[in-house]
């Protein structure tokens, strides 16, 4: 009678350790893709251009001894090969000198050949380098007084130094606006390091989180001069509210690199979380008020809660009756494809609520109590999956990040990468592969 009363009381009064709430997963370990920015710029509008600033006359000067100038007669024309720009410039030049007796005048024509080559540095800035490759006088300007030619090589070579200067600058101008690749991707940067809201019901959030930056080499296609950026990245899609991201921990822009083509594919990840209070309200529904009993020994589910161990799944069950305290039942969550819903495999008492269990009230061994509560420990997300999966795929089709940037993308293949838990969920991992393209307005023709 004494050895039974024991053990009752033991079984009323001794407790099951709790297991420790951990995580291993802290940090998302991403899959790595990479955005492509199209570049494509018109140079052909840009020789439009510069003939509007080259217009009329491009060099005069005065003085008492002489006077020169000169005008552009026709358009420059542009000849564009890869990083390398040549281009004509005819000119009208006129002529004044003042020999004391009297004055003569002429005028004349020139065409100028130059070269400019441009490069992107690793600052993201435009470098051009120009130089006069040639000038073939169509029509010299030849003064004569009498039979007497009068000398004029001075004066030509101050109208044509003057004239180049004139017309590299605008050409050097004209190729540094056109190519400032620094602001657009510095702006680009900036914005995809905050999460961007791509849809509102639900709400969806997209993570970029930009990690490096590379671009291949200018190449030509008649008067377009294309290129593509790659912006590498840890991109990915949650439902709910707006995710923490400390965009002060940004790195500025990264220098360029060169690279010949694409490395890696877009892949987009995705995740899909079960809150531990909405797994736990799931289990409430089927088990809480429901009975164990053997003879005179029987008790009842009061209550359930789960959390997280490391990798397993801990549901904290709460009873009463013949022994009033908590057990411990640890399982390892995963995804059922078929079924799109969260399950547990190797649902077990915990092993210091077994070891209790065995000393205290080893018959509930005999009730198939974890298998019970396994039947139950099933988590729907296939509302929430097709949701995530459907509604990224149609707003990334061609979605307006903001005034100067469009997002343009066809996500295919859905795969299933992991399982695992978070401070405060239970959480698939899934990525969509296919290809993203941002595309930035002043680096499209």
């Amino acid at each position: 009678m004494y050895v039974a009363c024991l053990v009752l009381t033991s079984c009323k009064t001794m407790k099951p350790v709790r297991p420790m709430e951990k995580y291993e997963h802290l940090n998302e370990e991403w899959k790595v893709s990479e955005i492509n920015v199209p570049v494509s710029i018109d140079f052909g509008a840009m020789e439009k251009e510069i003939n509007q600033e080259l217009s009329g006359i491009l060099y005069e000067e005065s003085t008492g001894d002489y006077g020169i100038k000169a005008e552009k007669t026709t358009d420059v024309t542009l000849a564009l090969n890869g990083q390398e720009l040549k281009y004509y410039v005819p000119l009208k030049i006129w002529v004044r000198k003042d020999l004391g007796v009297t004055e003569v005048q002429a005028e004349g024509e020139v065409a100028m050949e130059f070269k400019t080559n441009f490069e992107i540095n690793q600052d993201w800035n435009i470098v051009t380098e120009t130089e006069l490759l040639d000038h073939e006088w169509l029509t010299k300007p030849r003064l004569k007084m009498g039979f007497i030619d009068v000398p004029v090589e001075n004066l030509m070579s101050i109208v044509l130094k003057k004239s180049r200067a004139a017309i590299t600058r605008q050409i050097d101008e004209q190729i540094e606006s056109r190519l400032d690749l620094r602001y657009y991707i510095d702006e680009t940067w900036q914005t995809l390091a905050a999460p961007i809201e791509i849809s509102k019901n639900p709400k969806l959030w997209l993570e970029v989180e930009p990690q490096s930056i590379s671009m291949t080499p200018l190449t030509s296609n008649g008067q377009i001069v294309s290129s593509t950026i790659f912006i590498t990245t840890n991109a990915g899609v949650s439902m709910g509210n707006q995710p923490e991201n400390d965009v002060s921990n940004l790195m500025t822009l990264p220098p360029l690199e060169i690279a010949q083509k694409a490395s890696k594919g877009f892949q987009l990840n995705m995740i899909a979380d079960v809150p531990y209070g909405e797994a736990a309200s799931l289990a409430k529904k089927h088990m809480v008020g429901e009975t164990f009993q053997q003879g005179k020994y029987k008790v009842k589910i009061e209550d359930i809660d789960i959390y997280g161990s490391n990798e397993k799944l801990v549901v904290e069950t709460d009873l009463s009756g013949s022994y009033n305290g908590k057990v411990y039942l640890e399982g390892i969550p995963f995804f059922n494809e078929s079924k799109n819903q969260i399950e547990m495999r190797e649902v077990d008492y915990e092993l210091k609520t077994k070891n209790f269990l065995a000393k205290t009230m080893s018959w509930i061994f005999h009730k198939n109590f974890e298998k019970r509560i396994k039947k139950h420990l099933v988590f729907p997300l296939d509302k929430q999956f097709e949701t995530i999966k459907k509604q990224t795929a149609k707003q990334l089709k061609d979605f307006k990040v903001n005034d100067n940037m469009r997002i343009q993308g066809i996500l295919d293949d859905i795969k299933i990468e992991r399982t695992y838990l978070t401070p405060k969920s239970i959480r698939v991992q899934f990525t969509s592969s296919g290809d993203l393209n941002l595309f930035i307005d002043g680096l499209e023709n």
